[in-house]
């Protein structure tokens, strides 16, 4: 029986930047992606595919002005399945970011 890949969401709203991550990752391992960008679609989709990983972009608003921002999807991810793991990215330059 085959093993099943581990789900993998990227939500960025950049898409360059969200397609060189998921080249990244298909090449180091077996998994399945899902790009979205926005924190609302992802969340949309969160409850029924249950992602093992998800890579947030801090900054979610440059395509979709008042859209939720990393850390407000992150909050709500946690909240719903708390134990998926997650990881945040940021091109701002300010160490107060990372607190």
């Amino acid at each position: 029986m085959a093993e099943a890949k581990q789900l993998i969401y990227i939500v960025d709203d950049e898409p360059l930047q969200a397609e060189i991550l998921k080249d990244h990752l298909e090449k180091v391992h077996k998994c399945e992606i899902r790009i979205y960008e926005t924190g609302e679609a992802a969340l949309a989709n969160l409850d029924k595919e249950k992602p093992s990983i998800v890579f947030l972009d801090y900054n979610l608003d440059s395509k979709v002005r008042n859209a939720m921002n990393g850390v407000d999807v992150l909050k709500e991810i946690k909240k719903r399945l708390p134990k998926t793991e997650c990881v945040m990215l940021s091109g701002v330059n300010k160490i107060e970011v990372a607190d």
